[in-house]
């Protein structure tokens, strides 16, 4: 890579980076700088550790959803009652089965959606970050970032990710380049700025985080 001088007419590299690169750069450090960080989500949510998660959460399990039912609630107006199909317990008493309780659902032609819940189907498979509500039932930490839906690649590696960890999207094997040496470091990938945190999340990456958080 080379520096250009202020003379040059050649500016398509700047500082050791491509222009349109370095442009970006520039935007993100100062969007952070002003509090308006790009990892906020589309909910205005700012991401919590997962180590933190892990510490707050009453069960910790991967499992499958087996069966979706919607009602009526007096707090809520439609709640929809979630039951899985535990595959395995990081966090708290292992059981074979459990039941969540979420806001919002369908009821008839009824239907109500809360800002950064996410969605639930039959037979999707996850890993599940829960609160104990005062029935018993597991509740989701921090709506979205409590659920990390679990994906297979062509090679079925298993990846994870909830719109705010991971990324679904783009393949683990795309050449990126790293523009920084700490643990900030931001990744380039054909001009485009990606967040730490938004690159590809393995689930046994996710795993050893969360057991490692927990361990005495």
């Amino acid at each position: 890579m080379r520096r250009v001088d202020s003379q040059n007419s050649d500016r398509s590299w700047v500082d050791g980076f491509p222009q349109e690169i370095s442009r970006r750069l520039v935007l993100f450090w100062w969007l952070l700088g002003i509090g308006l960080s790009p990892a906020v989500n589309a909910s205005g949510n700012r991401p919590v550790p997962i180590e933190m998660l892990a510490a707050q959460a009453d069960w910790i399990v991967h499992g499958r959803v087996q069966s979706l039912e919607s009602c009526r609630s007096v707090s809520f107006g439609i709640t929809t009652v979630i039951e899985l199909e535990v595959m395995e317990t990081w966090k708290g008493v292992a059981t074979n089965r459990m039941v969540l309780s979420a806001a919002g659902g369908v009821l008839g032609n009824r239907r109500m959606v809360l800002n950064g819940q996410p969605e639930f189907r039959i037979g999707e498979e996850a890993i599940w970050f829960l609160m104990r509500n005062d029935r018993g039932e597991g509740v989701l930490l921090e709506l979205c970032q409590g659920k990390f839906d679990v994906h297979r690649d062509s090679e079925k590696r298993a990846f994870v990710s909830n719109g705010i960890y991971g990324s679904p999207n783009r393949s683990p094997s795309t050449p990126t380049t790293d523009a920084g040496t700490n643990a900030n470091t931001v990744r380039v990938k054909l001009g485009k700025i990606v967040i730490p945190h938004q690159l590809p999340l393995t689930l046994v990456e996710l795993k050893r985080r969360v057991l490692s958080s927990l361990a005495p």
